[in-house]
C-alpha cells in the first residue's frame, strides 16, 4: 500500500506492546509484508531498500525484550482447501521456544503422502455443490432467468471466455486423466465416480452426469498472459472477498429407460436411436484476479479467498458421444438430419478409452456457501 495511514499500522503493534507488555504477539500478513520498504521519490516502494522497513519494526520488537520469528504458511498444508499462502510472525517473552507447526497435509503425489506420514491436500472438488445448476455460457441473461429462476451477466465479456476456452483446453481436451464426479439429479445425489451409477428409470427426468471440473480465475491475465486455470484435483487458490472463482464444467448424463447400474471407469453403454442420450460435463473452476494461471484442476485446492467480491466460479463443457465421420456444416445453419450412424461433433475428447464431442459450455460463480467451505469452515 501507498496510503501513509495504511503502510504505518503495524508500527501499532509495537505502540500497544510498550503499554501492555503481552507474553505472547502473534501476527498473520500478506507474505509482501517482509518487503516493507521507504517509497521512492516516485510515491512507490523502493525496490533498492526492500525489507528495511520491516527490519527496523522486528528490532523495534526485539529491543522490548521479545524473541521474533516469522514463517510463511499455506492453509493446504494444514487442512484447509484452499492454497492462501501468509506470513506468520510469532514474537514472545516468556522464556519458552517459538515452534513452527509441522506440515499434515501434502501434495498426493509426494513420498511424505504416499507413505502415510502426511494426508494428501483437501481438493477444491468437495467444497462444490454439484446440484446447483451451471447455465450455459451461450445462452442470454433471459433464457438463464426463464431455465434457472437466477440472475446471471451475459453475454461474457472476451477475456472471460478466453479463460474458459484455455481451461477446457487443458482439463478437457487435452487432459489425460479428468477428474470425474457422477452428479445425480435423481434425489440431487452426487457420488464419487468411481461408485456405481443408481438405477435408471423411465422418467426422461432421471439423469446420472459425469463432472470433470476445473477453476477458472477472474483476476486479469497473468505474467505474459500465462494461464492460470486449475484443477479440483489441488486446493483453491487464494479466495478474496471479491469472488473471482468461476467453476467451469461438462457433464455426461445419461438418458434411457430400465434398469441400468455400472461405474463411471466402465464404458459407456450403446448408443441408440430412440431418444436415449449420454452427455459428459467436464468441469474445472475459474479464478478471476490476480496472477498465474486463470484455471485450476477440480482435484486441487482452492486458491486464496480475499476481499473483493466475488470471483470465482464453475465452467461446464458439455459433451456428447460421437461415432463416425460426417461432412461440416457452418454452426449457423440448422442441423443436418440425424442418422442411425453418423454423429455431429465440434471437438473430440477422449475419456478412458471414449470418444465424445463438445456441444455446450457451463458458467457458473462460486457460492458463498462454497467459498465459506473453501477456507475450512464447517457447514
Amino acid at each position: 500500500p501507498l496510503d501513509a495511514n495504511i503502510r504505518d499500522l503495524a508500527w501499532v503493534v509495537v505502540h500497544y506492546t510498550k503499554l501492555l507488555r503481552p507474553d505472547v504477539i502473534m501476527l498473520e500478513n500478506v507474505e509482501e509484508f517482509e518487503d516493507w520498504c521507504p517509497l521512492g521519490t516516485d510515491g512507490k516502494p523502493d525496490k533498492g531498500k526492500r525489507g528495511e522497513t520491516f527490519t527496523a519494526w522486528v528490532k523495534a520488537l526485539r529491543k522490548l525484550g521479545y524473541k521474533v520469528q516469522w514463517f510463511q504458511l499455506r492453509a493446504c498444508d494444514y487442512g484447509a482447501p484452499t492454497i492462501r499462502k501468509r506470513l506468520f510472525l510469532v514474537a514472545r517473552r516468556d522464556g519458552r521456544p517459538i515452534v513452527k507447526p509441522a506440515p499434515t497435509h501434502g501434495d498426493p503425489s509426494s513420498d511424505a503422502v504416499q507413505s502415510g506420514k502426511l494426508k494428501p491436500w483437501r481438493t477444491a472438488a468437495e467444497i462444490i455443490d454439484w446440484s446447483i445448476p451451471c447455465p450455459s455460457i451461450f445462452d442470454t441473461s433471459e433464457q438463464i432467468k426463464e431455465k434457472y429462476g437466477v440472475r446471471s451477466i451475459r453475454p461474457l465479456a472476451t477475456n472471460t471466455l478466453r479463460r474458459v476456452a484455455r481451461g477446457i483446453m487443458r482439463y478437457v481436451i487435452e487432459a489425460k486423466d479428468p477428474f470425474l464426479v457422477t452428479y445425480g439429479q435423481h434425489g440431487g445425489a452426487v457420488r464419487s465416480g468411481f461408485d456405481p451409477i443408481h438405477t435408471i428409470t423411465a422418467s426422461n427426468k432421471d439423469q446420472n452426469q459425469i463432472v470433470v471440473p476445473n477453476l477458472v480465475s477472474y483476476y486479469g491475465e497473468g505474467q505474459g498472459g500465462k494461464d492460470r486455470s486449475q484443477g479440483l484435483e489441488r486446493p483453491l487458490t487464494t479466495v478474496t472477498t471479491a469472488n473471482r472463482h468461476a467453476l467451469v464444467t461438462a457433464f455426461m448424463a445419461q438418458h434411457n429407460t430400465g434398469a441400468y447400474e455400472r461405474p463411471i471407469t466402465a464404458p459407456v453403454s450403446t448408443l441408440t436411436v430412440t431418444g436415449s442420450q449420454q452427455t459428459i460435463v467436464a468441469a474445472h473452476l475459474m479464478n478471476m484476479h490476480g496472477s498465474g494461471r486463470s484455471a485450476r484442476d477440480a482435484r486441487e485446492p482452492v486458491t486464496s479467498i480475499c476481499a473483493g467480491g466475488n470471483h470465482a466460479g464453475l465452467v461446464a463443457a458439455f459433451l456428447t458421444k460421437y461415432y463416425g465421420q460426417g461432412e461440416g456444416q457452418s454452426c449457423r445453419d440448422p442441423l443436418h438430419t440425424l442418422t442411425t450412424r453418423d454423429r455431429f461433433g465440434v471437438v473430440t475428447v477422449n475419456i478412458h478409452g471414449q470418444t465424445y464431442a463438445i456441444t455446450d459450455i457451463g458458467m457458473r460463480m462460486l457460492t458463498p456457501r462454497e467459498q465459506f467451505r473453501a477456507q475450512g469452515f464447517p457447514d
